[in-house]
């Protein structure tokens, strides 16, 4: 196929019984946590009959109450040839406002795709891809992206070689587990198969950061018929960026003054570089965008392109593409940074405190819980420091209770210290919960401050904390369950060898 289209086509540890210091004290601590660039399709799309395709377990998992974030408004519209998704994906993209770049300036995130269409990723540039997205949804912008579905072959017309599709990425929300997802329109069906407004019509972030809309796994079901691209399995295997210019700038040598050259220029001024005040594209205006390039990580210091996938080459050493890194960053105010709109919500709820045993004497305890419970909202980073505040005033306590000439309950044993956590098995809302993996779970949130423990099994309370800290790492997949060398685990492990 030619270039440039698209398809439509064990942790070890001993139990222990947390009857000490923070149930004496009451829950203070738990719960405070990317031919021609825009006819881009390839393969044959068969006519949507609107039957259902088998979906896989992930369709089950379509949330039945999303909070929905943000979600730009536009017009649905259904393409009318066989290669014309990216065309029309980019119509409905102009509808709000919107013009999409060329996907060979994309973000590229897919590395291969098997005879499913199953991807594998680029973690760094799916984070880039994701954060990209929820830049400019912020901004009221929606993003086209290219899906694989089908088999990676040589005769793909798409350049990556791996793209089968493109769809229109219009909105973000979290379902009732807190699952991130993003609603898109699908241009290969009608009106109610292709609109936003189809809950199918979502892409789920797995574990692994990618962004994936359950479906049958493949172009054919198991009993070899053909399904419509509408009903398959899509990956995000591109983000498309939008361009805010109208052309390349420099479109040539010494290229006279036009509205894309004041705007870089005003963009650049902003940057705190120095280009020309007006007139036509000179070596100023070159050495002002090369400086801002080396600045903003487009270009190593020797001018080179810095992080570029291996088949599409986004950054122009000294000019810009419309939708290239250089415009994405420079003119779309992009920094590869999660927004702050979409910071997970603060937990809501308030646990009511149990009375200290002898409030007169708790060495600070409460106090330095609630304190920490505040700063740990704030921020992952506040979690470490509250768990040594924990551990320290926790001895305090102990030694005030020593040493104290009144009569009172018997001092609490000292918290556990620091230790790796290496499950044998999942724990939490979906995990198999074995006791041993269970308390040691408890165990180590028990020592970064961040739970009290009431029994021995996986109870509420504690798939609460998961998901509080989950949530709370931003990067990490909400599910409420900690998976043996998941993401999760790793997080929590480095929270504890900072302590």
């Amino acid at each position: 196929m030619a270039e440039e289209h698209d398809s439509w086509v064990s942790n070890p540890i001993i139990g222990v019984s947390f009857s000490g210091v923070l149930d004496s004290i009451g829950n203070a601590a738990a719960g405070t946590f990317g031919g021609t660039d825009d006819a881009q399709a390839g393969g044959t799309h068969s006519a949507d009959t609107g039957s259902d395709a088998s979906q896989t377990a992930a369709a089950a998992n379509t949330p039945s109450a999303p909070t929905i974030q943000k979600q730009v408004k536009t017009d649905f519209i259904a393409q009318k040839g066989e290669e014309d998704c990216k065309t029309t994906a980019n119509a409905m993209a102009k509808k709000a406002g919107v013009t999409s770049g060329p996907s060979s300036l994309g973000i590229e995130i897919a590395n291969t795709s098997d005879s499913k269409g199953r991807i594998t990723i680029d973690p760094k540039r799916a984070e880039e891809g994701r954060n990209y997205i929820d830049n400019q949804l912020a901004g009221d912008k929606p993003v086209v992206v290219g899906v694989s579905h089908s088999e990676q072959g040589t005769e793909e017309k798409n350049r990556d070689k791996i793209t089968d599709h493109y769809v229109l990425i219009t909105g973000r929300g979290t379902d009732e587990k807190g699952r991130v997802f993003y609603t898109f329109k699908d241009p290969a069906g009608n009106q109610a198969k292709g609109d936003d407004t189809n809950p199918s019509n979502r892409f789920f972030v797995d574990e692994n950061g990618k962004m994936v809309k359950a479906g049958n796994e493949g172009p054919t079901d198991e009993k070899g018929k053909r399904v419509d691209v509408i009903d398959r399995n899509y990956e995000v295997s591109l983000v498309v960026g939008n361009a805010s210019l109208e052309g390349q700038v420099p479109a040539s040598a010494n290229a006279p003054e036009n509205a894309d050259i004041r705007l870089v220029r005003d963009a650049l001024r902003k940057a705190g570089n120095k280009p020309a005040d007006s007139g036509a594209w000179c070596k100023k205006d070159s050495d002002a965008l090369f400086q801002y390039q080396k600045d903003a990580g487009l270009l190593d210091q020797d001018g080179n392109p810095i992080g570029n996938a291996n088949r599409i080459e986004s950054i122009r050493p000294r000019g810009i593409s419309p939708g290239d890194g250089t415009d994405r960053s420079l003119l779309g105010g992009f920094r590869n940074k999660p927004q702050e709109s979409f910071a997970a919500p603060k937990p809501t709820d308030n646990p009511t405190p149990v009375p200290a045993p002898d409030a007169s004497d708790d060495g600070g305890l409460l106090k330095t819980l609630k304190a920490a419970g505040q700063t740990l909202e704030e921020g992952a980073e506040s979690l470490v420091s509250s768990g040594k505040e924990l551990l320290q005033d926790a001895s305090r306590w102990v030694e005030a209770q020593r040493n104290s000439s009144k009569p009172g309950p018997a001092a609490p044993p000292s918290p556990p210290q620091p230790k790796t956590l290496a499950l044998r098995g999942s724990v939490g809302a979906k995990g198999k919960n074995g006791p041993a993996d269970v308390n040691a779970l408890q165990e180590a949130f028990f020592v970064l401050g961040l739970y009290s423990p009431s029994s021995d099994q996986c109870d509420d309370s504690l798939n609460k904390v998961i998901s509080d800290f989950q949530r709370r790492m931003k990067t990490v997949l909400v599910d409420g369950t900690v998976d043996p060398g998941g993401k999760t685990e790793q997080a929590i492990n480095k929270a504890l060898s900072a302590l």
